[in-house]
């Protein structure tokens, strides 16, 4: 039998793979987990998002008078940025009692622990009920590998309880915000940067839009364990050259919602 793999190892080879998303390129996470778990007798499958997107479900059999617990995490990460990083983004070094890099909290060390989780319950099986472990793909792009699961069919029909492994300070939380994507577009009229009264700039409408929507939410009343809904103008786009009028402007809106706030 081999070795339980130590979380904060196994946390740090996940970070040095690159699963910045876009593109994803989660397969060979997905993988390379899907390895550890099959040498202790998990099911393990790889629903395929795209060519080089995977998730993977591994289930670990338990009781089935009961329904099984699910656990889910993601294996993607968000892109590095532009500012400058004091470690490799894929490093997976750590300083300071701190293991740095892209994905180490959100959520590549959540992953970690619930892979160790895994074994562990598939090692020591008795009077325990079935879990199931769901990692996606896609997350950071709305969430693309769930839905695809979702419609195939290979998520299972009941669960327990569904555990999410996000960052919340080690703190159990019973819910979340949910996510609305809005993008909005301004048209305006072409003119010639010289003579913009001849035109009519789109950039104009669109940032004055967008602005007001900066305390969109500031009345609304928070809820207790997950706050205020919240809006953020993520990205703006307009105009294709300096000296023109722009007759076109958009940008994209991320509204989180709390219970309570209708979409």
């Amino acid at each position: 039998m081999t070795r339980i793999p130590d979380p904060v190892e196994l946390t740090q080879d996940l970070v040095r793979m690159d699963t910045i998303n876009p593109p994803g390129n989660e397969e060979p996470a997905a993988r390379y987990l899907g390895e550890l778990l099959k040498g202790d007798g998990l099911e393990i499958s790889y629903p395929r998002l795209g060519e080089n997107s995977t998730g993977l479900i591994a289930v670990v059999p338990g009781d089935t008078s009961r329904m099984p617990l699910v656990f889910t995490g993601h294996l993607d990460t968000v892109p590095v940025g532009d500012a400058p990083w004091d470690s490799p983004p894929h490093g997976g070094e750590i300083k300071n009692g701190r293991l740095m890099g892209r994905g180490s909290s959100d959520m590549k060390s959540g992953v970690a622990a619930m892979v160790v989780t895994a074994i562990h319950l598939a090692r020591e099986p008795e009077g325990k009920g079935g879990a199931v472990f769901v990692f996606t793909a896609g997350e950071e792009t709305g969430s693309e590998g769930a839905f695809q699961m979702k419609e195939s069919g290979v998520l299972p029909h009941e669960a327990g309880a569904l555990v999410v492994a996000e960052p919340t300070s080690n703190i159990p939380l019973l819910g979340h915000k949910g996510a609305f994507w809005l993008e909005c577009t301004a048209k305006g009229k072409l003119a010639h940067g010289s003579m913009p009264d001849l035109g009519d700039n789109a950039i104009y409408k669109a940032a004055q839009a967008a602005a007001s929507l900066e305390d969109f939410f500031s009345s609304a009343e928070a809820h207790p364990q997950l706050g205020k809904p919240t809006v953020n103008v993520g990205t703006f786009v307009g105009g294709s050259m300096i000296n023109m009028v722009p007759d076109s402007a958009r940008f994209r809106v991320d509204l989180r919602s709390v219970p309570g706030v209708e979409h």
